[in-house]
């Protein structure tokens, strides 16, 4: 259970990094979305997403470049042995 928690915190602190990864631009997504740009631009500098905007904008921006980025992260973080073994981050 702990795993599934340490991996919502990541998603959550690189969420913003995973919509400039898209190639979307800012104001298309948050448009999309329907979300007011300034809204968009706080929640994104602050990291500040709710569960439902992360949904909403995953149905969205989610590709083959998207779906790759987070998994690299835990791998290099993994690498550099600052949260366990790379095994545990994956089976997640």
């Amino acid at each position: 259970m702990k795993e599934v928690i340490i991996a919502y915190q990541k998603l959550q602190k690189e969420f913003s990094n995973l919509i400039d990864k898209s190639g979307f631009k800012t104001d298309f997504v948050a448009k999309h979305i329907g979300m007011p740009l300034e809204n968009f631009y706080s929640k994104k500098r602050l990291g500040s997403w709710s569960d439902d905007d992360m949904l909403k904008i995953l149905d969205f921006i989610e590709n083959e470049e998207t779906e790759n980025y987070l998994p690299g992260q835990i791998i290099g973080e993994a690498r550099k042995g600052e949260n366990g073994n790379i095994d545990e981050l994956m089976a997640v």
